[in-house]
Parts: structure tokens; C-alpha cells; sequence
């Protein structure tokens, strides 16, 4: 449509184009009369006739388009300088998540992953604890279990100590002595000091008694002799 509405433009500055010339050239200091405006103008038809006559047609329709397309664009041109340009700013982002809904329609809700983190903080500070109080029962379980074991040992210790106590001969006068000194001061020995002295009275006594037997058997055998 831009081309035909150039073309008919060029063709009709062509046509002002050659009556300046002829204007021109007849021109001068007179001023042309009525008859030689008219030999002019007869001329320049007849030089222009058969293109009018072929081009009246095209430019008849050239002419109604370029009417239609003119009154299109002042339309336009008038709805455009109407519009203002209204800028919008940026919506703000919010964490949200669709949720469909039974009628098929989705609703936004907001995200709980904040909440989330937060309980789960929740969860493991309860768990934390509750690890630190069955740690604290199993060793408090084990320390009453090896106490109650050494004071179980301990019973069986003293009563190994006063059998040991009990075999001795107190009428030995060195171990009645080193025994009555040893009562004295078993107060301040450990269940293990004592068994080791009373041990080693009992090696005294053993060794005492093998010593008196053997001077026994010595005498039998003088005696024999004699």
C-alpha cells in the first residue's frame, strides 16, 4: 500500500514539475495570455493523455485506498496519542506453594519450611538430651554395679581374714603377741594390708610348728638310742 501511494506522489510532482518548466521557458517579462495558457495546457494533456487515461482507473482505486488507509492511520495516530505509557513496578516475591483444592481449583499458601527447620531444631535438642540422660543412667547403672561387686568382694575378703584370724594358736606367745598388735592397728590397714599380715602370721605359725615337730622327732630318736 506504501508503494502505490508513493508512485501516485511521484507521478503528480512530475505533472507541477513540467508546468514550472513550461512556465519557465514561456515566461519572460510579459505575462502569458489566456490563448497561449491554453496551446500550454492542450499540449500537455495531449503528451499526458494516454497515461491519464490508463492510469485514471488504477487511480480512482489508488485514490479511495489511500483515503481508507489515511483515515485509518488519524485513528490510530489518535488512539496512540491518548495512551499513556503507565510503568508498573516488579511485584514483590513471596514464597508460596499451589495447593490443589477438591473443586479443581489451586489455592497459594504460604511455605512452612521455616516452621519446619524450627521443629526439627526442636526435635534434635529433645533427642540431644534424652541421649545425654541414658548415657548418665548407664553410668550411674554401672557405678552401683561395681560397687555393689567390690563390697561383695570386700564381704568375702573379711571372712577369708578372720578364718585365716581363727587358725592361728594363740597360745604361741609370738603369735598372740604380733596378733594382739596387729588388732591394734587394723583400723588403719585396707582389707588387703591385713590379709598380707595375717598371712604372714600364719607362715610364722606354719613354719613354727614344723620347727617343733622337728625337734619332736629328734627327741624320739635320742631317746631311742639311749
Amino acid at each position: 500500500m506504501a508503494t502505490k501511494i508513493t508512485a501516485q506522489d511521484l507521478e503528480i510532482a512530475s505533472l507541477k514539475a513540467r508546468i514550472k518548466m513550461l512556465e519557465d521557458k514561456d515566461g519572460g517579462v510579459t505575462e502569458p495570455s489566456r490563448e497561449d495558457a491554453t496551446i500550454k495546457w492542450r499540449s500537455l494533456e495531449t503528451g499526458e493523455e494516454a497515461s491519464v487515461e490508463n492510469s485514471t482507473e488504477k487511480d480512482s482505486n489508488d485514490t479511495e485506498e489511500l483515503v481508507n488507509v489515511l483515515t485509518s492511520l488519524d485513528a490510530a495516530s489518535i488512539l496512540t496519542s491518548r495512551v499513556h505509557v503507565v510503568s508498573v513496578p516488579p511485584a514483590v516475591e513471596v514464597a508460596t506453594v499451589s495447593v490443589p483444592t477438591g473443586s479443581g481449583k489451586e489455592k497459594m499458601v504460604e511455605s512452612d519450611t521455616p516452621k519446619k527447620k524450627k521443629l526439627q531444631e526442636q526435635i534434635d535438642v529433645q533427642v540431644a538430651r534424652e541421649m545425654e540422660e541414658q548415657i548418665a543412667r548407664e553410668d550411674k547403672r554401672m557405678n552401683e554395679h561395681i560397687a555393689r561387686d567390690a563390697k561383695i568382694a570386700r564381704i568375702h575378703a573379711e571372712e577369708e581374714l578372720q578364718m585365716l584370724i581363727d587358725g592361728l594358736d594363740k597360745n604361741n606367745e609370738t603369735v598372740a603377741k604380733y596378733l594382739q598388735e596387729y588388732e591394734q592397728f587394723a583400723a588403719d590397714f585396707s582389707i588387703g594390708e591385713r590379709i598380707e599380715l595375717i598371712n604372714d602370721l600364719v607362715k610364722y605359725q606354719d613354719n613354727y610348728t614344723k620347727v617343733l615337730k622337728y625337734q619332736s622327732q629328734q627327741r624320739k630318736t635320742l631317746s631311742k638310742k639311749q
